[in-house]
């Protein structure tokens, strides 16, 4: 059983493959297998990926033919997995190679913390190792209202049967909605050590031109009773989602169970 699971769900990222199989290569920590879910995968994908999965032992591949969201995919993932750690890796996001050692130790060490996050850069473009040095120490007062965590942050298992699993209605902001329940259960600790770079090109699932990054934070915000950043949306928010409660699998639970 290894000690960490890292969850990557993938659709239409073809110009990432190989740096991604790369950047998961050159961990220097062993103790971790990835799970990956393939949705709708172009003959290139699924070629690369099959390959990847029988030549490292550690990684596992489940292809989906229809789109699911990004959720879906993690919360497939998770089920598949059985870790005491869990982590998300985007396909388009670079770890630094002792990443998942750095984190995975500091759980080891500290049995009162469930979670851990740290620095990270904030690239523009996906070959880059350097850009805006994130360093979000000094916010830890905002970690329950806000997205503090960022895109590297590892908890351990165990928070999943008091916080539930990832909403599979939501396509952006299913990480931030994930993090409001788990921080509510869970002590977080911050490593001022670089945990990787963060790609924001335009193109991703929170940045992009159309993104539901805004109404879906609309959605946390009303959830939770954090003060709504854009009143304006509230009427679309509650209109195209169910607010009361979190969705996996076609199945209802009320989103209030989740928190304390």
């Amino acid at each position: 059983m290894p000690k960490v699971s890292a969850l990557t769900s993938i659709y239409k990222s073809e110009k990432y493959l190989d740096g991604f199989i790369k950047n998961v290569k050159k961990q220097n920590f062993k103790d971790f297998d990835v799970h990956i879910d393939l949705n709708k995968p172009s003959k290139l994908e699924l070629k690369k990926f099959t390959h990847f999965s029988k030549s490292l032992e550690r990684v596992n591949l489940t292809v989906s033919e229809s789109l699911k969201s990004m959720s879906s995919s993690w919360n497939s993932c998770i089920l598949n997995s059985d870790s005491e750690y869990i982590c998300l890796w985007n396909v388009d996001d670079k770890r630094s190679k002792n990443s998942l050692r750095i984190m995975s130790e500091a759980l080891d060490r500290n049995n009162n913390v469930d979670i851990v996050y740290g620095h990270y850069y904030r690239t523009r473009k996906y070959k880059n190792i350097y850009g805006k040095l994130v360093d979000a120490s000094k916010s830890t007062h905002l970690l329950k209202v806000g997205m503090i965590l960022g895109p590297f942050f590892m908890f351990r298992r165990r928070l999943i049967e008091k916080a539930g699993y990832f909403d599979e209605q939501l396509y952006s902001g299913a990480d931030y909605d994930f993090a409001m329940r788990i921080l509510s259960h869970g002590r977080a600790m911050y490593l001022k050590k670089n945990l990787g770079y963060f790609l924001d090109e335009g193109l991703g699932a929170s940045t992009r031109p159309n993104s539901k990054q805004a109404i879906e934070r609309t959605v946390v915000e009303l959830r939770y009773g954090i003060r709504v950043l854009d009143t304006s949306l509230i009427k679309s928010a509650k209109a195209e989602y169910d607010i009361q409660n979190i969705i996996v699998n076609n199945q209802k639970f009320l989103s209030k169970k989740f928190i304390t």
